[in-house]
């Protein structure tokens, strides 16, 4: 870290580090997400679909993703990320100003990162959804979140005056608003529009006339959606507990892990939510298929397989299955099923 004897240092100043937890963590996510979102490109290729503003979404949300990791990287190796502040100011004072410009950016990159997957699962459910007032809801939350984003945005860069004073405080004269109070209470309007894309889905999915098993399919489905939401609440009182401006560049490290953990989080369904035909391309693959003659069958239908309809339901409702694209390449198909609205390949509505 620096030249500093350990035997030099005033008492009370602790040299520890807790950096390593997020260099570990920074490395296996971007591994996660990179593999989540190269399996979604797979599939649209599997099923030869153009992309469309939902995927150039996603795509943005990775780039972002890794623009976020990129800082805190940088941050661990010249920001002293990791160290308490105490210490950095005896032996690297310059690190301390340097860690406020790194969580100016990553501040930024965070809002996008969270903001991006999110729009692309709400242009799904645009196109999953054709009943008038669903759709008005969906609409309402696009605006909600591009409002709340651009609001927040704007937030942090009036945070300070002069707009030095966002990475020196101690510029004579600075004004700043609590920067604590916004982290911590920030993400409350994120957790409602979280709330709403949860609940939006299960009315229609339960008055559907199908079975209970591919009801509750579908509500899988849409409830991988509910990863972000989860990480959310749960981070809230991390932020409470651990005040990321005093000691920031040791409370940081892990506050970090919680905010990196949840942008994921809303990266991952918007890919998990697509792979259905990829799915289906596993399940009759002849691994698979030498499962279903074993033990493990029953479980390796339940996972691959569609459910299949009893003959007494309408040809509608034996049409209607939640497949995100088609597999097979064809003229644009629209199967109306109380509420839903699947698209082929080639059908691309935003």
């Amino acid at each position: 870290m620096a030249s500093t004897s350990l035997n030099s240092l005033p008492d009370g100043i602790d040299p520890s580090y807790g950096g390593l937890k997020l260099t570990i963590f920074n490395c296996i996510l971007l591994v996660v997400v990179s593999l989540c979102v190269s399996l979604r490109f797979y599939t649209r290729r599997l099923v030869k679909a153009p992309w469309a503003l939902d995927d150039v979404l996603v795509f943005a949300a990775l780039v972002f993703q890794t623009a976020l990791a990129a800082i805190l990287f940088d941050a661990l190796r010249t920001a002293g990320l990791g160290y308490h502040t105490s210490y950095l100011e005896f032996t690297a004072p310059w690190k301390v100003q340097r860690w406020g410009k790194e969580l100016f950016a990553g501040t930024v990159v965070y809002l996008l990162c969270a903001t991006a997957p999110k729009y692309a699962i709400l242009i799904l459910y645009k196109r999953l959804f054709i009943i008038n007032k669903v759709r008005i809801c969906v609409y309402a939350l696009m605006a909600t979140l591009v409002v709340y984003t651009i609001v927040m945005i704007v937030v942090a860069l009036a945070a300070c005056r002069p707009f030095a004073a966002n990475f020196d405080p101690t510029i004579p004269g600075a004004k700043c608003i609590n920067k604590e109070d916004l982290y911590r209470w920030g993400p409350i309007v994120n957790i409602a529009t979280d709330i709403a894309m949860l609940i939006l889905p299960m009315p229609i999915i339960w008055n559907l006339h199908t079975t209970r098993r591919l009801k509750l399919g579908l509500t899988l489905t849409f409830l991988t959606g509910s990863l972000g939401l989860i990480i959310s609440i749960i981070r809230i009182p991390i932020f409470f507990q651990a005040n990321s401006f005093t000691d920031g560049t040791y409370t940081g490290a892990e506050l970090m892990i919680w905010t990196q953990l949840e942008t994921a989080c809303y990266l991952i369904p918007a890919c998990l939510m697509t792979l259905r035909p990829l799915l289906e391309k596993v399940g009759h693959s002849r691994i698979v298929q030498t499962m279903k003659g074993s033990r493990l069958g029953e479980a390796a239908r339940g996972v691959f397989n569609s459910p299949k309809p009893s003959d007494g339901r309408s040809g509608e409702n034996k049409a209607f299955d939640l497949k995100l694209q088609s597999l097979q390449p064809s003229h644009q198909v629209r199967i109306h099923a109380q509420g839903f609205h699947r698209l082929n390949n080639s059908a691309v509505d935003t």
